[in-house]
């Protein structure tokens, strides 16, 4: 494994010890919120279909009704939850008529954005080497 590579595992390993302190504060709920707003202008593209919402456990019995309450403002879908502990946070939402899954789980953020992650942190050692 190369150094840079070792390096960016090191980092993700610390930066998920923090991210499940940030999904037991008070900020999370705002997170959640900002994703349900993403997830309700997608719903309407589906209609008036079951939704399944996969969440961790922790986030079930914290944020059930929550999350179907604000879902419920803009659509009128069934919401039934599913647990899972394959997700950091988040949810992941699944239309199982249409086949269809959005994951809006902090593990597919992180996912999404593992390019421009280990771009800065390989940009960030290579400053520091410069300036050590």
């Amino acid at each position: 494994m190369a150094l840079k590579e070792k390096y960016y595992y090191i980092f993700m390993d610390k930066f998920r010890a923090t991210l499940k302190e940030f999904v037991n504060s008070n900020e999370y709920k705002t997170y959640l919120s900002n994703i349900i707003s993403k997830l309700s202008d997608g719903i309407k593209n589906y209609g008036k279909k079951d939704i399944v919402i996969y969440v961790t456990n922790n986030d079930k019995e914290k944020y059930s009704d929550f999350i179907k309450n604000e879902i419920n403002k803009t659509n009128s879908n069934k919401v039934i939850f599913k647990t899972t502990e394959d997700i950091t946070g988040g949810l992941i939402a699944e239309f199982t008529e249409k086949n269809v899954k959005i994951d809006l789980s902090i593990d597919a953020v992180l996912e999404d954005n593992k390019t421009y992650i280990m771009q800065t942190i390989f940009e960030t050692l290579e400053a520091g080497d410069y300036n050590g």
